[in-house]
């Protein structure tokens, strides 16, 4: 692959993960799971080669892409990149290692000197949003986290385009009750009843390039 080339590929990131029992119900109550899984692979196949791909690594998705990536015979190398906090370091998933270009953050502290979640996965979402030159961010699934990266991509990346997947549930379809429906009659269309999503990440994306 030619490497001046490659780094000329726009970027797509990717916010998503699985609700969780424990957690806010509201978001588990509407995340359709099997959908949240389809949508994640119907995007890695309408993406992949044209476009460089960035995630926060979260122990239910990073299996999905990894798997997808071997079934493939994809070389992750320029095509994708995957952000960690080393806050999490004992439970990163073993498939974390599938990939060569993975971005380590470091362990943000709150005033007491006490090791901050919270801190540390805000210093992580940020680096993973600003270093990167992002043209469009898909939310799929998800809780709190999800809700939390959409206000930083508005921060930081204003010119990106915005595409919650409502028909995964979860806080994307939140986030998309909050920007897209009764606005955009075409988006809604797409992200609410369209589940055919390699096709429909196609649509939406390769206006961009």
């Amino acid at each position: 692959m030619d490497k001046g080339k490659s780094l000329d590929k726009p970027v797509v990131f990717l916010s998503a993960s699985m609700p969780k029992v424990g957690r806010d119900p509201k978001f588990l109550k509407t995340a359709d799971f099997t959908a949240i899984r389809d949508a994640v692979v119907g995007l890695i196949n309408a993406i992949i080669p044209d476009f460089k791909m960035v995630w926060g690594g979260h122990p239910a998705i990073t299996p999905i892409i990894a798997n997808i990536f071997e079934k493939r015979g994809y070389k992750d190398e320029k095509l994708v990149t995957l952000y960690q906090s080393k806050f999490f370091t004992s439970v990163f998933p073993e498939e974390d290692k599938a990939f060569s270009n993975l971005v380590l953050t470091k362990i943000e502290q709150d005033p007491n000197g006490k090791d901050d979640m919270n801190l540390s996965l805000r210093l992580m979402r940020r680096k993973m949003i600003g270093e990167n030159n992002i043209v469009a961010a898909i939310f799929i699934g998800g809780m709190e986290g999800i809700l939390d990266e959409a206000n930083i991509v508005k921060d930081l990346k204003p010119q990106a385009k915005l595409f919650p997947v409502a028909s995964t549930g979860g806080a994307s379809l939140e986030f998309y009750n909050d920007i897209i429906k009764d606005h955009d009659e075409f988006l809604d269309r797409e992200l609410h009843y369209d589940m055919a999503y390699t096709s429909m990440f196609k649509t939406l994306l390769y206006s961009l390039k």
